[in-house]
């Protein structure tokens, strides 16, 4: 108490220009030796809308579920802050809750036509004999890394803000109670270290042990899972070695191949390179033009890396931070752990099943 009238007086005797504005002010920046950034989403992802000086007067008028980001008007401009860098002379609790989180990591809403083909896709599936609580997981070192999705598959997982997602963990955990097949945890046939595109159109790459003569890992993988929805990023090791007309043929035929096979599939941009930027650029585009020709979901994994620290890349400016917990934070949802690659890969990988399984409720999940 003494420190916040403190403060106040602060801000009327050594700054006298802050009093008019202090006047509807409800709470304002604590002393620190740097400026406040005031984002436009409760997130660090989200772009900068301005800088704060220390003592700046806020009026708070919103708040995350758990707290941890506030929405504020400073004079002209509105944004989010980290809340523990702000004094709030109002009780927090009673504020409204003014985000909608997955309006943040999933900027591209699904089309009618998208929808369209959804449904169709689903429809052929289930008459092939595909699971509606199965997906496949599809690429490289980086869908192979046991910090994407296995946390989530041993339930060792916090959903923070996101506990509306529990369902989708919910619907494809149950698979394992069946089967055994428990796809968050799976070592899939149709992902592999080092493997670029047309690895997963080759049959030389396919485990000879459990696939037949001929077949590729991706078809091995589908035929063996039964996969209603496949999460497909590769094009990380194709970037220095193929140009993006390559690329973008490969890729073709993997959702192409995958539609035909009654799986959904869903493809990502890749994550940014250090000195490959201009080719990252055109594989990515190759993945919204393919996404929007073929008419299927498409997951902006790139998009959501970009404002990380380090653009959300581990040490080898290739593969996707780690959590300080390791495997056991990867699925960690809390706001304060967002900062890494595998777990905002988590957090996409989860929002895109349960957007897909939203716009099939009407069809049969």
């Amino acid at each position: 108490m003494r420190r916040t009238v403190f403060l106040l007086l602060t801000l009327l005797i050594l700054l006298p220009g802050y009093a008019a504005r202090m006047q509807d002010a409800n709470a304002y920046v604590i002393v620190m030796d740097t400026r406040l950034r005031l984002h436009t989403q409760p997130s660090i992802i989200s772009e900068t809308v301005s800088f704060l000086d220390p003592v700046s007067p806020l009026v708070v008028i919103g708040r995350t579920a758990d707290s941890y980001w506030l929405n504020v008007r400073a004079g002209e401009a509105e944004g989010w802050i980290i809340s523990e860098f702000a004094e709030v002379l109002t009780d927090v609790t009673a504020l409204p809750i003014t985000t909608d989180l997955d309006a943040l990591y999933l900027p591209y809403p699904l089309t009618g036509a998208v929808v369209k083909r959804l449904r169709e896709t689903f429809v052929r599936g289930v008459e092939l004999g595909n699971r509606v609580d199965v997906f496949a997981k599809v690429g490289d070192s980086i869908t192979v890394s046991m910090h994407y999705l296995q946390s989530i598959g041993q339930g060792l997982y916090n959903l923070g803000d996101f506990q509306h997602l529990q369902s989708v963990i919910d619907l494809f955990g149950a698979a394992a109670m069946g089967d055994g097949i428990n796809p968050f945890t799976r070592v899939s046939l149709a992902a592999g270290v080092g493997w670029t595109a047309p690895a997963l159109l080759d049959p030389e790459f396919a485990d000879p042990t459990v696939c037949q003569p001929g077949e590729s890992p991706l078809r091995c993988e589908y035929r063996l899972t039964r996969p209603i929805i496949a999460l497909i990023m590769v094009g990380t090791n194709d970037v220095p070695r193929f140009d993006a007309s390559i690329y973008e043929g490969n890729l073709q035929e993997i959702v192409d191949t995958s539609l035909k096979m009654g799986v959904i599939p869903v493809i990502s941009t890749i994550p940014e390179q250090p000195g490959q930027e201009a080719r990252v650029a055109d594989y990515n585009q190759v993945v919204r033009d393919t996404a929007e020709r073929f008419a299927v979901p498409y997951w902006d994994f790139h998009y959501a890396m970009d404002s990380l620290p380090e653009r959300g890349l581990d040490l080898d400016g290739i593969h996707p931070s780690i959590p300080p917990r390791g495997f056991k934070g990867a699925g960690d949802f809390r706001p304060a752990n967002l900062y890494y690659g595998y777990v905002v890969r988590n957090l996409g990988a989860l929002q895109m099943l349960e957007t897909v399984r939203q716009a099939l409720m009407s069809s049969a999940f």
